[in-house]
């Protein structure tokens, strides 16, 4: 396809945000995930934050799909780690393009103030105390460089 966006995927794409955005838990979960807990918890900030505003439909929709829609279309995967006081302390953060080119992979020191890690979860996340010492960036870096 070689950065060509068919129509469908991109509306199936589109659809599939508006389905993970409307679920009741979504707010709740992720609006701090890596802007911490001053972070605003309306629906509306952490549905931009999480897709991009759709453009508005041109005459020419297909082209407009053809050359840049997946520029604009990001996933975004966090794995987190049990800690003392905070049961979902960001510790990687990974977003991809709609073509799975990566765009960001960092491993995340868990920030202090969650306390100590309890539980790496290493069968999910693949990381470990070692790992993050030794490739971990600051939560303040990761937040820099996805937005």
């Amino acid at each position: 396809m070689s950065g060509v966006v068919a129509r469908g995927e991109l509306e199936a794409w589109r659809w599939l945000c508006a389905q993970t955005q409307s679920h009741p838990s979504f707010t709740a979960l992720y609006s701090t995930a890596l802007t911490g807990p001053a972070a605003t918890t309306s629906s509306d900030a952490a549905s931009a934050a999480v897709a991009p505003t759709p453009k508005a439909e041109s005459a020419n929709a297909d082209a407009d799909a053809a050359t840049g829609a997946a520029a604009r279309v990001v996933a975004l995967d966090c794995e987190m780690v049990y800690a003392e006081r905070d049961a979902m302390a960001l510790a990687r953060v990974t977003c991809v393009d709609l073509a799975g080119n990566v765009l960001v992979d960092m491993v995340v020191c868990p920030d202090p103030s969650v306390g100590r890690v309890i539980d790496w979860r290493t069968h999910i996340t693949g990381l470990d105390e070692e790992v993050v010492k030794e490739q971990g960036v600051p939560r303040a870096e990761a937040v820099c460089k996805v937005r």
